[in-house]
């Protein structure tokens, strides 16, 4: 009996500890690798892609916004359906809805051609995508990557817009308006008030913690965004509503 033991025990493959930490090392690298992270990191580059172009180019922009919520709507359907669908009946999901049905309800008793009806929602259309990105940002750690590029890219254009005011030959589209190098100036001074509404209640968090270097930073990007929306072009809405914001993002 001992003997037949033996032959057996010599049948088996040696297992060292050489093989225990090679297994555990390929495991450990494909858990972090794996496909759920691959396709979470991939859609965190779309959006942040995504929000980089919004102040530069409207179709560039859609072009992206495509396929981020089409990887999104994928992911989703995939892992849990039914978590989306209860995601989609909560207050800020349901109300940018809201708004695109009523328009799509008001081509109903409208004279014009089915087409050019269709064509008015355009601009609603594009509330659809709220509650697929508000479901994918709370399901992220990297939602700073998009506001972070969205800052940034609006700081470029910034720039640019200065730039485009001294000398009006530089820029990138045709426009009626000196200061505005792409799209139009509404957009322009949404954009940027946006970006002031967004920084300032981080700009009193610095000045809190004492991070003096990085808050006169923010300040001077912050005066730049109303300067030029003072003197090189603004939209009057954009100027009314801003300090009520900001205002309102200190308390």
């Amino acid at each position: 009996m001992v003997t037949s033991a033996a032959k057996h025990l010599n049948t088996l493959d040696p297992v060292g500890p050489m093989d225990t930490l090679e297994t555990t090392s390929t495991n450990s690298q494909s858990s972090w690798w794996s496909y759920p992270v691959r396709t979470q990191f991939t859609n965190d580059l779309l959006g942040t892609a995504t929000f980089t172009m919004l102040p530069w180019s409207t179709t560039g922009f859609q072009i992206i916004l495509l396929i981020w919520l089409t990887g999104i709507l994928g992911v989703s359907l995939r892992e849990d359906g039914v978590a989306i669908l209860l995601h989609l009946r909560r207050p800020h999901c349901m109300f940018p809805l809201l708004i695109f049905v009523l328009a799509l309800a008001g081509t109903a008793w409208s004279e014009a051609p089915w087409l050019t009806a269709l064509y008015t929602i355009k601009s609603t259309a594009k509330f659809i995508a709220v509650p697929l990105i508000a479901y994918h940002f709370e399901r992220s750690q990297r939602a700073t990557w998009a506001l972070a590029a969205f800052f940034i890219s609006c700081s470029l254009l910034m720039a640019l817009s200065w730039m485009s005011y001294v000398e009006p030959s530089i820029r990138l589209e045709a426009s009626k308006n000196a200061g505005v190098p792409v799209k139009n100036y509404i957009d322009q001074s949404q954009e940027f008030a946006l970006c002031m509404i967004a920084a300032a209640p981080l700009a009193m968090e610095l000045f809190k913690q004492g991070r003096i270097a990085i808050f006169g930073g923010l300040v001077t990007l912050i005066a730049a965004f109303f300067t030029n929306m003072i003197f090189v072009v603004s939209a009057r809405t954009a100027l009314i509503y801003t300090p009520c914001y900001v205002g309102r993002s200190r308390t």
